[in-house]
């Protein structure tokens, strides 16, 4: 039975909002910005307003925050994909601490056969810092990384 007082787009939204909750493992409330009734495929953006630690983190789209990367190390194909002929995009929930630095590195999805690899570059991975009202702050992000034969 259909409510009446949330409407099916809501509902979509807060359905996903579980999910991606779920997979990064943390609790609070979310907001997803994003218009469900446009079929266009793209990114959204996810919010959490609570955590348990006192330190302001902020969250950062992963397309804004890729422009402040001042290195970037490349990771390794590894062998068994490259005979297997696999390729695809892993995606990792990273946290980047106040001074630029990759300071955590959780993997959400993609082929596994990546997952190592992927995560010992992105560990390397250094970005200018993110100033709030003068402040560095740490940042909350989702990083992919594509592998791609060519």
């Amino acid at each position: 039975m259909e409510s009446s007082i949330v409407p099916k787009t809501q509902r979509t939204k807060v359905i996903v909002a579980l999910v991606v909750g779920v997979s990064l493992g943390i609790a609070g409330t979310l907001l997803v910005k994003h218009d469900f009734r446009h079929r266009t495929p793209g990114r959204f953006r996810v919010s959490f307003s609570e955590r348990t630690d006192s330190s302001p983190r902020l969250r950062v789209d992963g397309v804004i925050q890729d422009q402040k990367a001042v290195k970037k190390v490349l990771p390794v194909y590894p062998d068994e994909a490259v005979t297997a002929q696999i390729s695809g995009t892993v995606l990792f929930h990273v946290v980047i601490a106040k001074d630029g630095r990759v300071e955590s590195v959780d993997y959400l999805s993609g082929p596994s056969v990546f997952t190592t690899s992927a995560a010992s570059a992105v560990k390397l991975w250094r970005y200018k810092p993110t100033i709030v009202d003068g402040n560095p702050v740490e940042v909350d992000t989702i990083v992919p990384v594509v592998f791609a034969l060519h």
